[in-house]
């Protein structure tokens, strides 16, 4: 029995070191793709979820880069921001999506839920800390090891066999061309109770960690809500959202687009520009830098 024991804990160990050299390897090998470069010229950077990735057409605003993803919580947002910056530096702004949605506990899922760990980690283990590491195992163990030993290898290999620069670098963020919908927008709205405001300190504590990061940097910050379609957008309390994030937030300037006048042909949903709305509002958007000689002058600024 003990040298059946012994047999199995030299396989799992065997097996675990395998899989990490594999995965290491891997990473180290998007890593030398350099997702984290920042194209010439930029000194504009956006970054959020799928509604600024939807949203801004960075080939159509000058200087500026579309570094947003879908499903992305800022925890796994302030983690690809450190790599960023740790790059030859030519930012000078950056915009980042700020709503009440971003704040609610369902959005916990999107830092150590199984789906989005299966999504995000295998991109970003490599670049996890200590402190990032203990929050993932102690909200989650289980997904965190099913994850890392079962699911990020295949994910990881099918991006390795795939590699393309352009492709790694899209892995970790960039604009998006939305479809366009033939649903009736506007049919099947969010509860409103749902839209509640600091339910969750993890994706505060994220956002806090991003700002402190960017003014350290010298960099000026910009909190953004994109363009809503109008059936959502009696449910947008941008004043209340703001008054709950802690003091120090509420000087940060505040351009609020959500009442864009975007038409309901130029939505992919609710929620997100379709291709022909983000060229729309990017031309407009890239018209007013412009007009403001690169002045992000525009929009709902801080608390009234």
């Amino acid at each position: 029995m003990g040298k059946f024991i012994s047999n199995i804990a030299w396989f799992m160990a065997s097996f675990v070191l395998v899989i990490n050299t594999l995965l290491v390897s891997g990473a180290y090998f998007l890593k030398s793709k350099k997702p984290f470069e920042i194209p010439n010229g930029a000194r504009m950077l956006i970054i959020g979820n799928s509604q600024p990735e939807a949203a801004f057409n960075d080939k159509l605003i000058e200087n500026s880069y579309n570094f947003s993803k879908e499903a992305e919580p800022y925890f796994y947002t302030y983690i690809k921001l450190r790599r960023l910056l740790e790059q030859a530096n030519t930012i000078e702004n950056v915009l980042i999506q700020v709503s009440p949605w971003e704040f609610t506990s369902e959005r916990d899922k999107w830092v150590w839920g199984k789906s989005n760990l299966q999504s995000m980690y295998w991109k970003f283990f490599l670049h996890f800390n200590g402190e990032e590491y203990r929050l993932l195992f102690s909200e989650s163990w289980e997904n965190l090891l099913n994850v890392h030993l079962f699911q990020s290898l295949t994910r990881l290999y099918k991006r390795v066999v795939l590699a393309d620069s352009r492709k790694v670098k899209k892995d970790y963020g960039g604009y998006v061309a939305w479809p366009e919908t033939d649903l009736e927008l506007g049919a099947s709205l969010p509860e409103v109770e749902e839209l509640t405001y600091e339910s969750s300190n993890i994706h505060v504590a994220y956002l806090e960690k991003i700002i402190d990061l960017l003014q350290k940097e010298g960099i000026a910050i910009y909190f953004i809500q994109t363009p809503l379609h109008e059936s959502v957008r009696g449910l947008y309390d941008s004043q209340q959202m703001l008054e709950e994030l802690p003091e120090p937030m509420h000087t940060i300037p505040y351009l609020d687009f959500s009442a864009f006048p975007a038409e309901s042909i130029h939505f992919s949903d609710e929620f997100h520009l379709n291709a022909n709305g983000a060229a729309i509002f990017s031309k407009w958007f890239n018209q007013k830098l412009r007009d403001s000689n690169g002045e992000l002058e525009f929009g709902f600024t801080g608390i009234e």
